[in-house]
């Protein structure tokens, strides 16, 4: 299992130097930029799973702990004595549980990371039927006291803006709400949460964490090209990035 581990770390930081590599002439060329890292982190998942060492990849000589033997005591006149040493094998024991530790402790870790995502998703859920609707320009969207601007929900998201941006005018407000529209156009919040997921399957590895991370900044950078793409002003929209980015509020994580 550690050689596994080992190997799907370094699969995985091979993908994200390559990552790197390609987004930066991704950036050159205008290209869109967060397929790199949906593709990078799609292949540190499957590569490990079809094509990890098996086996044949131990080093001579490994003892394989499921294959021990139990010693069998021999008499003096040759017949054995089973019974005098059929008690367990202690430094076997031993060596099998040290074994299964790392994968336990896998299977805690991802464990909590799927129920910190569902505790997020059931709260969204109960807060959405708190918060008030309005209209801005031809969205309906919902209006908390602090969280966002963000989308929430999977299937169909729902666009969430604090109060304070309401208060900034129409058109701003305008402005923001476009920006979500074209994450939630794009799937943008489909592709965060698969990373999310990969990141709670493999929790162990730092190469996933740093390419989720890298995902999310690629997400925003291309809903930016496209909004000013769109006709916003780019440094109307820059002033207005710099301004919700100093009142949002902290916790927006899974949003």
């Amino acid at each position: 299992m550690a050689l596994w581990m080992a190997y799907a770390t370094t699969v995985a930081a091979l993908l994200a130097v390559g990552g790197l590599a390609l987004e930066n002439l991704c950036a050159r060329l205008g290209w869109p930029r967060r397929f790199v890292w949906i593709g990078a982190l799609t292949l540190a998942v499957v590569v490990p799973l079809t094509a990890g060492p098996g086996l044949e990849g131990l080093p001579a000589g490994a003892v394989n702990d499921a294959e021990i033997v139990t010693p069998v005591a021999v008499s003096p006149d040759g017949s054995s004595d089973g019974a005098a040493d059929a008690r367990p094998d202690r430094t076997a024991a031993s060596r099998g549980l040290v074994s299964v530790a790392p994968l336990l402790a896998w299977a805690l870790a991802s464990l909590l990371g799927f129920m910190v995502l569902a505790i997020v998703l059931l709260v969204s859920i109960r807060a959405r039927q708190r918060w008030e609707r309005c209209r801005i320009g031809n969205e309906v969207v919902y209006v908390s006291r602090r969280f966002g601007p963000a989308l929430v929900g999977i299937a169909r998201p729902a666009i969430v803006i604090p109060r304070w941006v309401v208060r900034l005018g129409d058109a701003v407000g305008a402005t923001v709400v476009r920006h979500e529209r074209e994450h939630a156009r794009a799937r943008d919040h489909l592709a965060l949460l698969s990373a999310a997921l990969i990141v709670a399957l493999l929790p162990w590895s730092p190469p996933i964490w740093w390419m989720r991370r890298r995902l999310g900044a690629a997400v925003e950078i291309d809903c930016d090209r496209r909004v000013v793409a769109s006709g916003v002003p780019a440094r109307e929209y820059g002033d207005l990035l710099l301004e919700i980015g100093a009142g949002r509020q902290r916790g927006g994580l899974f949003a």
